[in-house]
């Protein structure tokens, strides 16, 4: 895991498009049917994939996914207080310590949604206390204002793992199911 710290949207997502591009040397894979699933740093991952490289995907799904970095740290730092654990766990997993103020802008997929060529479904619990909704509304409506097509679902009394047991993870699989259909 410490490998990790402070590669969000650099290493960590290149060893995503490695993957992919070699599944697809290796013709395991379809590279004209591809399309990225993620939930919570997955959704994250998705969601920089769309702009980082979106020659790679037909189409995108974010589940409850972080898309402005630098709001989130500050939502954290707000909510939180600057030296509680989990400012440390965020900031340490987003910037392992980088001191460049512009790092978190840099790889937040919200800065950067002119780059988006493929479909959007987002997915978010109302009430998620990992991810804030806020973070998929934001992401949803920038892509709407850029024209790009996104389908935005917000999951009634729902948190981050979608386990409330009101039929919210049968209603994510089913959009899934018609967007993949719709887009692959």
């Amino acid at each position: 895991i410490r490998q990790g710290y402070g590669q969000w949207g650099r290493k960590m997502q290149s060893d995503i498009d490695d993957a992919l591009t070699t599944f697809v040397d290796k013709q395991y894979v379809d590279g004209s049917r591809t399309c990225i699933v993620g939930w919570s740093y997955g959704g994250y991952a998705a969601l920089t994939a769309s702009v980082a490289s979106p020659e790679l995907y037909r189409c995108v799904v974010a589940i409850n996914g972080v898309s402005d970095l630098e709001k989130m740290l500050s939502d954290e730092k707000r909510q939180h207080g600057n030296d509680h654990w989990v400012v440390s766990y965020w900031d340490k997993a987003m910037r392992n310590g980088d001191a460049n103020e512009q790092i978190l802008e840099q790889f937040s997929p919200i800065n950067f949604v002119n780059n988006v060529k493929a479909p959007v479904l987002i997915v978010a619990g109302e009430y998620d206390k990992v991810v804030p909704v806020r973070q998929s509304r934001d992401m949803a409506d920038e892509l709407e204002d850029a024209d790009k097509e996104v389908v935005y679902l917000e999951l009634e009394e729902e948190g981050h793992a979608l386990d409330s047991n009101n039929g919210s993870r049968t209603k994510m699989l089913v959009a899934i199911e018609k967007f993949l259909a719709t887009h692959l």
